[in-house]
């Protein structure tokens, strides 16, 4: 997704910073500069992203396993995980 279509929003806190720069929330330039730079192989095609604020046994106990199984699936090595 190029910079300008991507959008912030949440409710939890300021996002005057992400407005500016988007890769303070979401580090995808700079995860494409490692990749360019030959430090990373590839880039899985598709983000995931999910809000904290939401059932953690829901979480726990259907989310986490099906992007685990799908991560699986998709032989992803690695995560970059961004706590906001």
């Amino acid at each position: 997704t190029p910079r300008e279509k991507l959008r912030v929003r949440h409710g939890g806190y300021d996002i005057s910073g992400a407005l500016k720069d988007p890769n303070v929330n979401f580090p995808i330039e700079r995860v494409r500069e490692l990749r360019d730079e030959g430090l990373l192989p590839l880039l899985h095609p598709t983000a995931f992203s999910f809000v904290g604020a939401c059932s953690q046994m829901r979480l726990q106990k259907e989310t986490a396993p099906r992007w685990a199984r799908r991560f699986k699936e998709s032989r992803i090595e690695a995560l970059l995980l961004v706590p906001v």
